[in-house]
């Protein structure tokens, strides 16, 4: 029987309060649910995986460059996934996707610079920083931000690259500007995209800010 949950863990990694990783929770769940709604997935889940926000990566912190390296936050937020789908597995379900939330500034050798996040689509997982998302911006403005890039991040874990839509969250964002300029859904084509995707893993193993 086709599976018909996406089940989404979440670790937080650092310095994030509960109440705000509840409503980035909420609306990363709520753009989803919109984009499959009378598609692949029924029900859609956004569970933190760990009781409370992690220590850093070991490793993690470039005293050179003053930042954090995105690489380890990969592999610290797969330890997490699998331990947790050890748990899951007594009662058949698992962790499709996994999304690292942390606040610390993120560098990527890939890119050579500082980024909002990544995704490895070879592992189903996701980084996001909000660090560089709160520059001059209210709480809200903070939480929509985020939602936007949470969303961006695993729209490429689901197969989906950079869109020309200027209002597709899948577009591409250099700067803040780029991401308030967009909206957090997925536009018509991406969602039809999403919608037909297998999900065989024969799309491109893929990075990207």
């Amino acid at each position: 029987m086709e599976k018909e949950e996406l089940l989404i863990g979440i670790v937080p990694v650092g310095d994030l309060g509960w109440q705000f990783l509840d409503e980035i929770m909420i609306g990363v769940r709520n753009v989803l649910k919109d984009t499959f709604k009378n598609g692949k997935y029924r029900k859609v889940l956004c569970k933190p995986i760990t009781p409370r926000p992690t220590v850093m990566p070991p490793s993690a912190y470039d005293s050179r460059l003053g930042k954090y390296n995105i690489d380890p936050f990969f592999s610290w937020g797969l330890e997490q996934k699998y331990k947790a789908d050890r748990k899951l597995a007594q009662s058949g379900r698992k962790i499709d996707k996994t999304l690292v939330i942390t606040n610390v500034q993120l560098f990527s050798y890939v890119n050579n610079c500082s980024v909002f996040g990544e995704a490895d689509t070879d592992y189903d997982i996701a980084v996001v920083s909000i660090n560089q998302l709160e520059k001059s911006a209210s709480l809200e403005l903070i939480k929509e931000r985020t939602i936007k890039e949470c969303a961006h991040e695993l729209g490429h874990t689901l197969g989906l690259r950079h869109c020309n839509d200027k209002k597709c969250v899948m577009r591409q964002s250099v700067d803040v500007y780029d991401v308030d300029s967009k909206n957090k859904f997925f536009c018509d084509e991406c969602k039809n995209i999403l919608r037909s995707i297998q999900f065989s893993k024969e799309y491109r193993s893929w990075k990207g800010p």
